[in-house]
């Protein structure tokens, strides 16, 4: 029961998400209506008006896209609980009781509280901040009011502030919400009570959002200077997924090219 539900969510997910990302919002439309007339012949009235309400809607629409957070987060856990499935001791968990193992395994870290899982350096400390880092960069392609926010700008900071509590939602979630590891996978469930540790729930949010800030800081310091000097669109999209792997990830789960940047070819 528990697989085919982690299945099926999997696929309305990318489904709604890749479907999402095709659709043109209605200042879109908008502009796509008034652009549609002969351009030789000089603007109306009634054209400047409605082309001066699209720019003022776009410049005041400043309002978080929740349902896209939502969608494009929920669809990357789906991709990393996809890989997790393809281990056995994954697959197993997925039987029995689903709620009851749920709650058994997310009590883990409350009831048996300890720092350390026992995993690896790589994942706990490189592999889970750059899934903080997907997560924050997710939020912040989500924001309109960080739209050109650059690193070291005015603005920076309340931004990292804010894309750090969105990581740490994500984070928790990821770890014992109703779409976790302990859920799905039932990680922390006794006797491996270890396996649940607050090292994953603080590590990820505060040096996920410290990676992403060393990625918006190569972004605007080195990957803009090489831009320059390459004349390839291939060789300049190659340096930005190379200096920026996790804001690539998260253009990927919202349907974008991987190199894609605001105001940037």
């Amino acid at each position: 029961m528990r697989g085919a539900l982690a299945v099926a969510l999997l696929f309305v997910l990318s489904q709604a998400e890749w479907t999402s990302a095709q659709e043109l919002t209605s200042n879109d439309i908008s502009r796509q209506d008034i652009q549609t007339v002969d351009p030789s012949s000089p603007p109306t009235k009634e054209l400047r008006r409605l082309d001066g309400d699209a720019r003022r809607s776009e410049s005041l629409d400043t309002s978080v896209r929740w349902g896209g957070v939502i969608k494009q987060t929920l669809f990357f856990q789906a991709i990393q609980h996809s890989f997790f499935m393809t281990q056995q001791k994954s697959r197993d968990g997925l039987k029995g009781p689903w709620v009851h193992d749920w709650f058994e395994s997310a009590a883990s870290p409350f009831v048996e509280p300890h720092w350390s899982d026992g995993g690896p350096f790589l994942v706990n400390y490189i592999g889970h901040p750059m899934g903080g880092s997907t997560y924050a960069y997710i939020y912040r392609q989500n924001d309109p009011s960080a739209r050109g926010i650059e690193f070291g700008q005015k603005g920076y900071g309340t931004l990292l502030a804010k894309s750090m509590g969105m990581a740490a939602l994500w984070s928790a979630q990821w770890e014992i919400g109703p779409f976790s590891e302990a859920s799905l996978e039932n990680v922390g469930k006794p006797p491996n009570r270890s396996k649940m540790a607050w090292q994953d729930f603080v590590i990820t949010p505060t040096v996920g959002v410290a990676w992403m800030a060393g990625e918006d800081a190569l972004d605007r310091f080195v990957v803009k200077k090489l831009e320059r000097k390459i004349d390839s669109a291939a060789g300049r999209a190659a340096v930005r997924i190379l200096f920026n792997p996790t804001r690539s990830m998260s253009n990927l789960v919202a349907g974008q090219k991987p190199w894609k940047r605001e105001g940037r070819p």
